[in-house]
């Protein structure tokens, strides 16, 4: 097949370009004759190359190339119009110097694409000198012989000299340029890859021996552009190129097929049987689409492209990424919608032609729907205007057609891509479609949830009925719909009653207007699709709405509670707070959504969420980040409007704002989806972030009311280096002008204070303020700080930790620090003693943070008769005064010491003073000398001392054992475990001891939660391992404990395990506990025990230890099965199960005990095997297969990941059945269910995932 002649070769010699293309030429054709693998040195320069100095071309081959003999050949090419003078002259150079080549080894080949009648005669002549191995002259006669010979390579040279490509039949290089180039970028051919890596594999497999290779897609053109792609990218793909055609007519594909041998082609023409082209040598690539359904074992079918890929290769085409994200969302990643939604395709699809879009009309109207809801088949039948099945089976012709703008997975129906569908279809869509339409959104709106009500004021996890007419897959897409008619008639006449953006209006707004808060909460899922589809008539209703004194709005964002349960249903705000952050964005919406905000935040939420209106405008306005499409001047000018009318939020949100901006979050909010398709986000610059911080600051100091709290909040951000020295000293500056508004008070002194202590601690911090900065706070500080010394000395006992940059903290130990601190808190006790005497600690006590502090302190420094007064203060004294108390007696016995605390009390009347001091001797740590004091006092005082001793841990074993006897005594067991517990590997605490502890943690619940659950659970585990422990009392305490050593991980290491796997009798016992008896009337009486709360408790326990049992009786740790044990195990278990009339639940726990066998290589082993074929029992097969199923637990998947841990599963248990199909067929049926049942897992997993990526 030939494209051009000799003389189109010698006409194309005249032109300029012919000088650096020939060599291109010329190389192309070496590449498309000897294989890549016989080609062991090759250099021809092209283009502006062919100016580099050297030989035009050097090629070393192993194979003959055209009429050139294998070996070395050294090339010169000349356009000259006279070729034998270039010929001549190139010869001549070249022999004189042949740049280090050794001519006797070498061929000489010219090559000029001009008819030169004496080329032989030339050549024959310089072969005789005998100077060259061999010397070859090629002209146009020869290159258009050759060129023949190559036919992708003659398309190529067609193609440049024709400048267009010829019709039907395409290079690689043409055709990927034709496909990819659209009017502002190039698509990088990576975008049809990405995702399908095994198909492209498959294709390059293919491509190393003749074959026929079918690929289908959704469309045939992706198909196509597919293929070639995987060419582009193939690591031979210059080799590969220069063989490769893309044909598009099937007679011309025939002709090549038998005219050429070992040629690529890739076809999208209809694919016939072309097994004689691959005794040609030909490699063959069909294009199919899914309209066509190829009756072919090996068909290459390729899935979605890759989410990430997709936008990375949309990226590297020169695409923003945000932009990129967006249309992989809405084109779904369809490469043809894609090339179509950026204007590289014009053409009508064939379902949007008139004859055919009729019948998409209430589909696209619709948007999507399942068809396993009744309520969603009804409102297509009414769009349709006939039956659902009868419509429903019209779609079936578009479904599977190319270019389909349809899909349907398991039931759930969508239109590929809403936008792409109602741009083609809007001019068709009638006055009677839109009339039904608004029916159908009446129809959808008025369905509110029946348990609406009820769910509004739920507070924890409930799972409910879905009880509602309509899905919430209709509702989006009928919304949506909303959304494109509104946007779609801003730039196309509808034919709709008015205009189509005021009529969706209009239809939005008589819906609010009808609304209850059921509705509210019922449409919460579209609340973000009311919004776009009339953004204003939403703002409007809402803002009107909480001006209401029974505002639906204010009811729902009132929270249900207190407290945020993590599994509970959320707040009922959630969703009207997301689609205000959508507002936000618009700039004619920001002010009006901001007022509605700030009202909202008015309403008392004190839960731990970021869901709240006023982060939603933190969100908008960060400084170095806003969320809306808003400039930096209406911003701030929108704030300081807002400033007005709600001074106080202004101004903490202007402090959330600024308060340490350069190192805050955020989350991202998103505007609209269709409205702003395509609009990047605004990037602020530095400059705008310094703007908006000046502002910010002046406007705090412009709105600021001098209250305590918003003068402590200026305060905090005066001191930080993000904001600037400029807007410290202004912040500062308003504090310092008015410090006659805080003289005396405490919260602004403690913060100045704070903040010099900060700074001078860390002078070389680049955080911190230089002196001159800090030698003006300490100037406020000495002017505003309070004259009394209470008041001036309270915020030394305000915590533990005395922050005074009067202690050096670097060269100080811990004992060091104490002293200092004791040392600078004594002198301001002394102080205040000194004016106002022991009334003046009682008031400073009552005002501070810490009194125990205070009263530490003051224990160093009292005065003897102090001591009294103090003891007799305490019966009367409140909580605050007795923390005081605590401190004083609790540093008397430091200062004094033990035995001079008791003397003194012992000087008292026990009487007078027993209240003062039963609470001083609690105070302090008990001793052998508080002991013996103890043991003086009435029976009552003593039991009280033991209640509320501060107890330690002793070196004398005899001393912790007196402890813990009287802590028992006392019933706080919970400190007598504390003592065990760190008396375990030092002290060998008698075994009955321990165990009555135990029992009388069980006998004398703590309350809702053991303080010490960690060490009982390590005292348990030590106490098994010992000898001297009544099997029977550990074996109790084990199984009431059993949960607690499961939280631990011991729940597998103790004896109540073992006995139960060794002990059938024991293993009844606890499923006596769990389960009923069938007899009536033994069931009745274990009924009636169930009243009493210890026997539920027991069968809680019983339950959760058969729930966790992963062994299996008769089995060693090295998984070998002891079977004669095993089977006599089941038997004597089988026969108390039937004795107890129990045998159902004692049959089916014996299937999952088999079941408990590790899956290691060899499974199922024979002696289980033998067990479940024997037996062959229905409960025995239902528990081996639950617990089979239930050991798997918890999985883990990457998003998107489909189904694919299922198909591992079904592919293991259908190698075990397959293992024992023919020997033990009980239970390999057992693994072909769980087989079969997992294959079908994995297909619903796949259906879910495919639904899930068109959102994502």
């Amino acid at each position: 097949m030939k494209w051009f002649t000799a003389n189109d070769i010698k006409q194309w010699a005249d032109r300029r370009d012919a000088q650096s293309i020939l060599p291109e030429l010329v190389g192309r054709l070496i590449r498309a004759t000897v294989p890549a693998s016989a080609i062991t040195r090759f250099r021809f320069p092209s283009g502006d190359a062919v100016y580099l100095t050297g030989w035009d071309g050097i090629l070393e081959s192993q194979a003959r190339v055209y009429s050139i003999e294998s070996g070395l050949s050294l090339w010169e090419c000349g356009t000259n119009a006279n070729p034998k003078s270039k010929a001549d002259e190139d010869y001549a150079k070249r022999t004189e110097n042949t740049l280090g080549f050794e001519p006797q080894s070498a061929t000489y080949v010219f090559v000029t694409p001009r008819i030169w009648n004496g080329a032989e005669n030339w050549a024959q002549e310089k072969r005789d000198a005998h100077i060259w191995k061999n010397v070859i002259v090629l002209t146009a006669v020869e290159l258009e012989d050759w060129l023949s010979l190559c036919p992708v390579v003659a398309l190529w040279f067609a193609e440049y000299i024709h400048h267009q490509p010829l019709i039907k039949v395409y290079t690689i290089d043409t055709f990927g340029e034709k496909w990819a180039t659209g009017p502002e970028i190039k698509l990088n051919p990576d975008i049809l890859l990405g995702g399908r890596e095994n198909e492209q594999e498959k294709i390059y497999q293919n491509l190393q021996r003749p074959s026929i290779s079918i690929i289908q897609s959704m469309v045939q053109e992706e198909s196509l552009a597919f293929a070639v792609a995987c060419i582009i990218r193939h690591p031979q793909a210059e080799e590969l190129k220069d063989k490769c055609l893309v044909v598009e007519n099937e007679d011309v594909l025939e002709r090549l097929i038998e005219e050429y041998d070992d040629l690529i082609f890739i076809a999208n023409v209809g694919h016939k049987n072309h097994i004689y082209a691959t005794q040609k040598g030909h490699r063959i690539i069909y294009a199919t689409s899914i309209a066509e359904v190829p009756k072919v074992n090996e068909l290459i079918s390729l899935p979605e492209i890759d989410r990430d890929k997709f936008i990375d290769s949309l990226e590297s085409s020169g695409i923003q990424r945000e932009y990129a994200e967006q249309l992989s969302k809405e084109t779904v990643r369809n490469i043809t919608i894609l090339r179509r939604r950026l204007k590289f395709d014009l053409t009508c699809p064939e379902w949007a032609k008139p004859e055919n879009v009729r019948d998409l009309i209430p589909a696209i109207l619709v948007g999507r729907w399942h068809d396993k809801s009744e309520g969603d088949k009804e409102i297509i039948a009414k769009l349709a205007g006939e039956p659902y099945d009868k419509y429903s089976a019209k779609l079936q012709r578009w479904l599977n057609s190319n270019d389909s703008p349809l899909v349907t997975v398991d039931g759930a129906w969508r239109i590929i891509s809403p936008y792409d569908a109602f741009w083609h279809a809007s001019n068709h869509i009638s006055i009677t479609d839109f009339t039904n339409y608004e029916y159908t959104v009446n129809q959808i709106t008025e369905d509110n949830d029946p348990d609406a009500t009820e769910k509004l004021v739920s507070t924890s996890l409930r799972f409910w009925e879905n009880k509602q007419h309509y899905s919430g897959w209709l509702k989006e897409g009928i919304f949506q719909s909303a959304i494109l008619i509104s946007l779609i008639s801003e730039s196309t006449t509808l034919q709709t009653l008015q205009r189509g953006n005021v009529w969706i209006d209009s239809l939005i707004r008589d819906i609010l207007n009808k609304s209850t808060i059921e509705w509210w909460y019922s449409n919460k899922r579209v609340l973000h699709l009311i919004a776009e589809a009339a953004p204003r008539c939403y703002v409007n209703y809402i803002r009107n709405d909480i001006e209401k004194k029974d505002s639906i709005i204010r009811r729902l964002f009132t929270p249900k509670s207190d407290t945020v349960d993590i599994f509970g249903p959320g707040e009922n705000y959630t969703e009207i707070l997301q689609s205000f952050n959508m507002l936000l964005w618009e700039t004619d919406l920001l002010l009006p959504v901001c007022q509605i905000l700030l009202e909202l935040s008015s309403i008392e939420n004190t839960l731990n969420t970021a869901d709240k209106p006023i982060n939603s405008l933190q969100t908008t306005y960060t400084v170095w980040y806003p969320q809306t499409y808003a400039s930096i001047e209406q911003r701030l000018e929108i704030l300081t409007t807002l400033s007005k009318k709600y001074p106080e939020q202004i101004f903490r949100l202007c402090k959330k704002l600024v308060n340490e901006w350069d190192r805050s979050t955020l989350c991202p909010t998103y505007p609209m989806r269709w409205r702003r398709f395509g609009q990047e986000r605004p990037q602020p610059m530095q400059g705008d972030v310094i703007i908006a911080i000046n502002h910010i600051c002046r406007l705090m100091v412009d709105i600021c009311d001098l209250s305590e709290e918003q003068v402590c909040d200026v305060l905090e951000l005066a001191d930080q280096s993000s904001i600037g020295e400029a807007n410290r000293a202004l912040l500062f500056g308003y504090i310092l002008r008015n410090k006659t508004n805080f003289i005396d008070n405490y919260a602004i002194t403690d913060k100045i204070r704070d903040t010099i202590y900060h700074h001078k601690s860390y002078p070389d911090a680049k955080w911190a303020l230089g002196s001159d900065e800090i030698n003006k706070w300490e100037y406020l500080l000495q002017e505003i700080e309070a004259r009394d010394p209470i008041q001036k000395y309270r915020w030394m006992f305000k915590d533990f930790c005395l922050e005074s940059l009067g202690i050096n903290r670097k060269d100080h130990d811990l004992p060091s620090l104490y002293r200092e601190q004791l040392k600078i808190r004594s002198n301001a006790l002394r102080e205040i003693y000194k004016i106002h005497g022991i009334n003046g600690i009682y008031e400073l006590s009552q005002i501070v943070g810490c009194p125990y502090i205070v009263g530490g302190t003051y224990a160093h420094i009292c005065k003897q008769k102090d001591f009294n007064e103090i003891l007799n203060i305490v019966k009367s004294a409140s909580e605050v005064l007795k923390q005081f108390a605590r401190g004083f007696f609790c540093n008397y016995v430091v200062r004094f010491g033990v035995q001079k605390f008791i003397d003194k009390i012992k000087s008292l009347k026990f009487d007078a003073f027993e209240d003062g001091i039963l609470l001083a001797v609690t105070s302090i740590h008990t001793s052998e000398t508080i002991w013996q004091y103890i043991e003086t006092l009435p029976a009552s005082a003593q039991l009280n001392y033991w209640e509320h001793a501060q107890i330690g841990v002793y070196e004398k074993k005899e001393d912790n054992i007196f402890l813990i006897n009287k802590l028992n005594t006392a019933h706080r067991y919970e400190e007598s475990i504390n003592i065990i517990y760190h008396t375990l590997k030092t002290q060998s605490i008698p075994s009955q001891l321990i165990v009555d502890t135990i029992l009388g943690i069980i006998s004398h619940p703590p309350g809702d939660k053991i303080e010490f659950r960690y060490e009982l659970s390590e005292i348990i585990v030590a106490l098994d391992k010992r000898a001297d422990v009544a099997t029977e009392k550990l074996f109790l305490i084990e199984f009431i404990f059993y949960n607690l050593l499961k939280h631990y991980g011991h729940s597998t290491k103790i004896r109540l395990i073992d006995e139960l796997m060794s002990n059938p009798q024991s293993l009844m016992y606890i499923l006596n506990y769990a389960y009923l008896s069938s007899d009536p009337a033994e069931r009745q009486s274990e009924l009636n025990k169930m009243e009493q709360r210890n026997e539920r408790i027991y069968a809680r326990l019983a339950f959760d230890i058969l729930w966790d049992l992963r062994r299996i009786p008769c089995v060693d740790k090295g998984y070998k099965i002891d079977e004669c044990g095993l089977n006599k195990y089941i038997q004597e278990l089988r026969k108390l199960g039937a004795k107890a009339h129990k045998l159902t639940h004692v049959d089916h726990t014996i299937g999952e005990l088999l079941a408990n066998y590790p899956e290691i290589n060899g499974y199922p082993p024979k002696a289980i095997c033998e067990i479940i074929e024997n037996l062959n029992n229905s409960d025995i097969n239902s528990g081996f297969r639950t617990r089979l199923i239930n050991k798997r637990g918890v999985t883990v998947r990457p998003a998107l990941e489909g189904g694919s841990l299922e198909k591992a599963e079904s592919m293991k248990y259908k190698q075990y059945a397959d293992r024992i199909r023919f020997t033990y067929p009980v239970i390999a049926e057992i693994f072909d269910s769980l087989s079969a049942e997992y294959q079908d897992m994995a297909l619903k997993e796949d259906l879910r995932t495919k639904i899930e990526k068109m959102e994502y």
